[in-house]
This record gives structure tokens, sequence and C-alpha cells, in this order.
């Protein structure tokens, strides 16, 4: 790889070098054999570079090859001539057909090496190289073509061999500078490849007033120049950048401010080939020097028609930068104040029409409102069904609140699944609410995916503005309201109350204390044994997490749990508590007189991630236990936010041979139909229906028998939770519950209180 990478050194170390022993040769002989050697081995050197370094344009450089070829040939009859038949080389010969038949394939190749897709100012690229054919053309026709034509000792096929020359070199210069120099070719196999045929055109014009001078040589200056060509033209095919396919400079603004630079620097260049027509007019008319005056003029005035031409491209490609310029600003200034997925307002927008609403406010003394909306259960979506699906429903949201909304309010979204809507003039309090009210109903019954219920809903907060209220306060009031709603429940609209603001900090102090929380091991786990209620043995154990943070001490888990859920710690936090808990039940597997149950709550955040399978599953490995030893419970709510999502992970999860609990049947969607969805293994009754029992209310009695009888004929066990007295713990024994927990029975227990109720006998305290 290096080898291919370094061979161009090599190959124009050793190619100067034989240009120094052609010089040094003696014998014109030996020089021109050496001449055609060189030649030849150009040719190579672009086939060998063609084959190693495999560029997007081989053609091109295969052309080129096919150029050199055909000159090496006419070099090849010159010496066939001189040095084998000894005679002069006839006027025009086989030699001069190979020599012209080279400069098309020269020219295609060319083109096709340095074509670009990027056709930024080419117009002006190709008559600025125009205009320095031109002057090369005035300066060859001055000095050479002029001589050519008026020769008397050509006929009119040699005379028109003879131009052809020059005027190849002339559609070489146009091409060399349009698409080498002055276009976005500028990679340094094309910057040596330029150099190369620059050189060539040198040593034509070169030659061709030596000839006419009968002035050339063997060995002398030009063919110095033409050997030099021929080797940086292998040199070019063999270097590495031939094989990349874009310019070497940096793309974007670095590539545009390279480019304006050149097309700077090229300027004294062009405006000195313009002048050079009107400049040999001029020289030749002040020292009485013959001079083909018509082709001249015609060349002036083409220079001056180009020059023109090329500063109306220049200003047409100015107003269209203009133009884009202007569109750029215009869709920058709409982005910095608008939602790109949504189209609406966004924070700044907001920020600003808050702060001009709240000034006429206080000049008219009008009311201002605030509504701010949070998506309830869009973290689950996004994080389950995928982004894309999550961005059609911020859509979908967006949508539904501009529709709702009145001509000259405001609707934003702030970042997430947060929204706001600026309500301005309102007349009365209520009519805020309302529209608050509005919101919520319109977006719970719109909003779909995949032609199903989202089982989405918004929790809206809404606070009022005085005179004296600023952006950020209005704005925090608003959040405060927020929160309070989902706090209640969400799907609901609460208005701003000042006691809010100290549930709202200590929320917010709640979240931040997250960070690192399992890191120092803040979090601890109790267990609530659950005994057979048939003969009051230690059945199972119920995980009950706990967190103690060392500055807001003991935090209940009510208040933590649901805000893990919202911010996705939930999933952290989960993973602990399974290892944990399946840590703990193998620890404890000693002392076990049986295989006892180990029941781990599951969130509905975590039921339908696709991670918490393999997260169950490690803590299965990582412990040992059975799977049959691991119940989930979930809760019946949690099932029915999501039904198909819920069944489908239930079912993953059934698969790893665990068990699934239902905790709070009875309390909201209870029913058969229900159940048959999902794969359940075990019921737990609510405490709710347990408390009432033994106090003479035949309701809860019936309903207890109802869900203990539908249990038992779907194949299902019964527990029974919040069991607080003797009479409760009856009641349930005679309707043929089977499990029970409660404070009646056992409290939750720190892991060496387990350890010493399994050393007791495995017993509840209290029996009847």
């Amino acid at each position: 790889m290096g080898l291919g990478r370094n061979a161009w050194k090599y190959v124009l170390a050793a190619g100067t070098g034989l240009i120094a022993v052609y010089f040094a040769l003696p014998n014109p002989t030996d020089q021109d054999i050496l001449y055609s050697f060189l030649g030849l081995a150009s040719v190579v050197g672009i086939v060998v570079g063609v084959a190693v370094h495999r560029p997007r344009e081989r053609l091109g450089w295969y052309l080129v090859a096919a150029a050199g070829a055909c000159f090496t040939v006419g070099d090849d009859i010159w010496d066939v001539y001189n040095l084998v038949l000894h005679s002069t080389v006839p006027f025009p010969s086989v030699a001069d057909a190979f020599y012209l038949a080279g400069y098309p394939f020269l020219f295609v190749g060319l083109i096709r090496i340095t074509r670009s897709p990027d056709r930024t100012s080419q117009r002006e690229d190709s008559a600025d190289a125009a205009i320095i054919a031109m002057g090369a053309l005035a300066v060859s026709w001055h000095f050479l073509m002029t001589s050519y034509v008026h020769d008397s000792s050509l006929a009119f096929f040699g005379k028109f061999v003879t131009l052809a020359y020059p005027m190849m070199d002339i559609a070489l210069l146009y091409i060399l500078f349009r698409a080498l120099l002055f276009g976005s070719a500028k990679r340094t196999c094309h910057k040596i490849l330029a150099t190369a045929l620059l050189l060539m055109c040198a040593a034509d014009f070169t030659y061709d007033l030596l000839v006419l001078h009968n002035g050339y040589a063997t060995g002398n200056i030009v063919d110095a120049l033409y050997l030099a060509e021929y080797l940086l033209i292998a040199v070019a095919a063999l270097h590495p950048s031939m094989a990349t396919t874009a310019p070497e400079a940096d793309d974007g603004a670095p590539l545009i401010a390279a480019r304006q630079a050149f097309q700077r620097n090229r300027i004294p260049l062009v405006v000195l080939a313009g002048f050079i027509p009107p400049a040999i007019l001029v020289v030749t008319s002040t020292f009485h020097v013959k001079v083909d005056v018509l082709v001249l003029s015609i060349l002036c005035i083409a220079v001056f028609a180009t020059i023109c031409l090329r500063l109306g491209w220049m200003i047409e490609r100015m107003k269209h930068q203009s133009l884009e310029m202007e569109e750029n600003q215009s869709h920058l200034h709409y982005m910095a104040f608008h939602d790109e997925l949504t189209g609406l307002a966004n924070r700044a927008l907001l920020h600003d029409r808050l702060q001009h609403a709240l000034e006429s406010t206080a000049r008219s003394g009008r009311t201002l409102a605030l509504c701010l909306g949070d998506l309830d259960g869009f973290k689950t979506i996004n994080d389950t069904l995928g982004h894309h699906v999550g961005d059609g429903v911020l859509v979908k949201t967006g949508a539904l609140l501009q529709s709702v909304m009145r001509p000259g309010d405001t609707v934003a979204r702030l970042g997430g699944d947060e929204f706001a809507v600026l309500v301005e003039d309102v007349q009365h309090p209520e009519d805020a609410i309302e529209f608050a009210e509005r919101i919520v109903s319109v977006l719970h019954d719109a909003v779909e995916f995949d032609g199903q219920q989202a089982g989405m809903s918004i929790s809206v907060g809404v606070a009022f503005a005085t005179s004296t209220t600023s952006v950020e306060r209005l704005l925090s009031e608003a959040d405060a309201a927020m929160y309070e709603a989902k706090a209640n429940g969400k799907n609901r609209v609460e208005v701003f109350r000042s006691s809010m603001r100290a549930r709202l900090v200590e929320r917010l102090e709640i979240i931040s204390a997250f960070r690192g929380s399992l890191e120092r091991t803040e979090f601890f786990l109790h267990y609530q044994p659950i005994f057979s209620l048939e003969d009051g043995t230690l059945r199972g154990l119920e995980t009950l997490v706990r967190w103690r943070h060392p500055g807001m001490g003991q935090v209940a888990p009510d208040d933590f749990i649901p805000l893990a859920e919202e911010t996705g710690f939930i999933i952290q936090l989960g993973r602990w508590i399974f290892l944990e808990a399946c840590m703990q039940m193998a620890s404890w597997a000693p002392l076990m007189e049986r295989p006892l149950s180990i029941t781990v709550n599951l969130s509905r955040i975590q039921l339908v991630l696709p991670s918490v399978v393999d997260d169950l599953r490690d803590a299965l490995r990582l412990s040992g236990i059975r799977p049959n030893q691991v119940v989930l419970e979930i809760t019946e709510g949690g099932l029915m936010e999501h039904p198909e999502l819920a069944a489908s992970a239930l079912v993953a999860l059934r698969n790893l041979g665990v068990r699934i609990a239902v905790d709070d049947f009875g309390t909201g969607y209870s029913s058969l139909s229900h159940l048959q969805r999902f794969p359940v293994d075990v019921l737990k009754v609510d405490k709710s229906f347990v408390s009432p029992l033994g106090q003479s209310e035949p309701e809860s009695t019936a309903l207890v028998t109802s869900i203990i009888d539908l249990a038992h004929s779907l194949g299902l066990d019964v527990v029974a939770e919040g069991i607080e007295t003797a009479d409760q713990l009856e009641r349930l024994r005679s309707l043929g519950c089977d499990f029970g927990q409660g404070y009646l029975m056992a409290r939750p227990l720190d892991p060496s209180a387990v350890e010493d109720l399994m050393l007791s006998g495995q017993t509840m305290n209290t029996m009847s």
C-alpha cells in the first residue's frame, strides 16, 4: 500500500534523472531513442495509475493515455524517417496524422476527468477561459499563423495542417483554464496535469517559432519541455489524489471561500489576456510593424463581447446569490422562532409574545391567561412504538390545538411533549378555564396512531397574569399548575394557586435527586409477606421499594414513583429492583422449607419497553432462582392503558417462565373479557374491597365473592390485600380466598426480619 501511494515520487525522481541523461547523451540517435522511450513510459504510467488507484473517471484517463500513445507513435514515425530511412520527413506526413489525432482524445479525456456536479459560476469560468484563449490566439496569429497563411510554398492542405497545430493548442488552453485552472477540479493530480499540458502548449509554440525561423535542433529547451510534459502526466496519473472523488479542500464554507479568493486572484490574468489583442494593434501601429488588422480587430470585438457577457452573468449570479441569502435569512429567522416539527411558535417566540402581551395588559387592565399542557403517557409511546410515531402524535396535537384556539392567540411547542397556548383579552377567568377543558376533551377524543386511539391525554395548568406579573413568573405558575394536574390524576385542568409553588419546588428537588441515587445506594427493599389463608404458612414476599435521601430523609413511594415513571428513571430503578430482589431470594434459599415466590411490581412504563424482558432474564441468570418463583405484578389500569402492547409484552414475559399478577382488580375495568385477553396467573383483590368485609356490608361481600369465583373459574389464584382485622381474615377464608397480606399478619419487613420470620416457622402472627 505504501509503495502504491509513493510510486509517483519514485517515477518523478527516475524521470528527472532520465531527462538529465537525455541531455548528456552525445549522439542524437541515442537521444531520439530515449525520447521515444520516455513517451511510451508516460503512457504506461497512466495505465498503471488507473489500475492501482481505480478512479471513478477511468475512461477519461484512458483517453489521455490514448492521446499520449498517438503523440508517441508520431515521434516514432519521425525516428523511422531519420534513423532507418535516413530521409527528410515529408510534410504533411503520417506522423502529423497521429499528432493531430491525439488532440481529440486529449480534449475529451480532460473534460471527462474534470467534470463536476458543481456548476457554480461555470458560465463565468468559460468566459474567462475564452478571454485567455483569445489572448493566446492573438499572440499565435501575430507571431505564427499569419506567416503560415501567407506562405506561398505551402499548398492548401499543408496550410490547413500547419494552422491546425496552434489552433489545437488554443483549444487545449481553453479547456485547461475552464476545467482545470478556473473550475472546481482542484486535486493535486489535476494541478500536476495542468502543469504538464501548459508545458506542452509552451513547447509547441516555441517549437513552431524555432522552425519558422530555422532555429530548431534536437536537444534544446523544447525537448526539455516535451519530456517534462510526458513525465508530469505519468506522475499525475500515479498520484494518490487521483483515486478521490471530491476536491481536496473541505466542503462547505471553506471551499466556497477558497473559490471566491481564487476568482479574485485570476482577474489580473484575465484582464492581461483581454488587453493582448488591442495591445498588439497599438504597438504594431506605433512602430509600423506589419499586422493582420482584420483578424486582430475581430478578436478585440470578440473579447469585448465576452467581457460584456461575463459581466452580465456575474450580475445575474450576484442577484441570485442575494435572493438566496435573503431566503436563507428569512428561513433562519423563521426557524429561530418556530418549532421545526410542528411549525408552531417555539419557546423564544412565545416568550416574546408574552412580553408584549403583558405590557399591553398592564396598560389596558385586561386579563391574560397562559395554558401550559403536557401529554400524559407520551414517553411510553415514543419509547415503545418509535420516534416516528411519537412525532406523528406531536404533529397531530399541534394541529388540534390550532383548531380550537381563537384568532390572535398563540399556540407554541416548548419542547418535548409540552405545549402552551397564550390566551389574550380574557373577559372572564372562567372563559380561559373552559378553553383549557376543551383542549383536554378534544385531545383525548382525537389523537390516534395506527388507526387506534392513542390512549393519550393532556394535563393542563392555567395561570393568570396581573399588571406586575413577569414572563418567567407566569411560565412558572402555569408549569406548577400543570404538574398539579398530573399529580391529581392527569387528563384534567388545574388553575394555579400559591400553594402549588412549594409542591413544584419539591417535585423538582426529587427529580434532581434521582441522578446518582442508585450509585449512592439510597434505595433499598422491604418485603411484605404473603400467607396462605388455609394453613397460615408463608408462601411469598412482595417487594416494596424505599428511598432514604441524605437531605430529604425518607421519601414516600407515592411521592417519587410517579415522578420516576414520568422522567423514565423507573427503567433504571426497575432494573435494579429485579436484580436485588432475585439475589435476595437466592440468598434466602437455605432458610426456606418450601420455595417461596417473590412478587415485583411492574410499572406501566416498564411493561411496554422491550428491554424489560432482557432485564428480567439477566436477573434470573445472575441469581440462579427458578423463573416460576417470580411474580410480576401490574395494575389493571396499566394493562388497559395500551392493551395490545401490554398483551404482547406479557406473553414475552410469560415465555421466560414467570407468573403474572393483576393488582387493584375490581377498581377499574374488571370484566371477564379483559382477563381473557391477558396471560394472568394471579388476581389481587384491592384493599378498598377488603376493608368493608366483616362490617355487615353485603355489597362488598358480594363483589369479593364474584372476584374470587371468577378467578377460580379461570384457574387463577386470589390474593387479598390490606387485611387488618381478624373479621376480614375470617370472612376471606369463608369466601375461599387463597392468599392474603396485610398488617394483621405482618408489616413490610427488612431482609433481616424476613430471615427471622423464616427461622421462626414461616407462619403468620395472627391465626384464628
